[in-house]
């Protein structure tokens, strides 16, 4: 083979690499098709965490099954799950689905407790998060964007053995393939980074 087809066929498949290595197969327990997550370029590379899926999926409290847990080099992690409540319909899941879900956290967002309304709107205007002195807000925001749903709260992460950290989680629900996933982004508080800056990265999350 001359030299210059065999660089030709090297650079194409070294393409390939690049354009998958931020495209995700996940496998979810009880849906007929397996889906192809894209994440963030901060992702791209990261080595999935098989012992904190493990973890998450020994408490039997919880209601689901993880199948998904990375960390980015900014310290950020994402967590892909299938919910216990979805896993006798997945197949057969269409985008309205989610519509029931919006109206009732809708309804829930409405009952934020007057001492965090201030920091929620100071998140909404763009501020940085402050990871110091700001409380826990189980939800403070409710977006859309194509086919999915995303709830946004302030939470304290903690997993065995490592010190508790503040996080904002953004929480995605998304119909693929007729399959409903539960997509987690959460980011430091101590990042100090804006919501806004967060919205876009959520954006960039999401399936084929």
């Amino acid at each position: 083979m001359r030299p210059v087809v065999l660089l030709l066929l090297m650079m194409a498949f070294a393409n390939v690499a690049l354009a998958d290595e931020h495209v995700l197969r996940v496998r979810l327990p009880d849906c007929p098709s397996e889906l192809r997550l894209v994440v963030p370029q901060s992702f791209a590379g990261s080595v999935r965490n098989e012992a904190i899926v493990e973890h998450l999926n020994s408490n039997p409290a919880r209601k689901g099954r993880y199948v998904l847990s990375l960390e980015s080099s900014a310290g950020d992690l994402l967590q892909a799950m299938e919910l216990g409540t979805t896993s006798k319909n997945q197949g057969r899941f269409e985008v309205s689905s989610l519509d029931g879900l919006e109206a009732e956290m809708r309804r829930a967002l409405e009952r934020i407790p007057p001492e965090a309304k201030e920091y929620q709107d100071a998140l909404l205007k763009g501020a940085a998060i402050d990871g110091v002195t700001g409380p826990n807000l189980s939800l403070f925001d409710i977006w859309r964007k194509e086919n999915a749903l995303v709830l946004a709260a302030i939470v304290t992460f903690k997993l065995d053995g490592q010190p508790e950290t503040k996080m904002l989680a953004s929480q995605i629900y998304e119909v693929s393939e007729g399959c409903l996933a539960a997509v987690t982004y959460y980011v430091p508080l101590a990042s100090k980074r804006t919501y806004s800056d967060i919205q876009q990265t959520v954006r960039e999350i999401g399936f084929e």
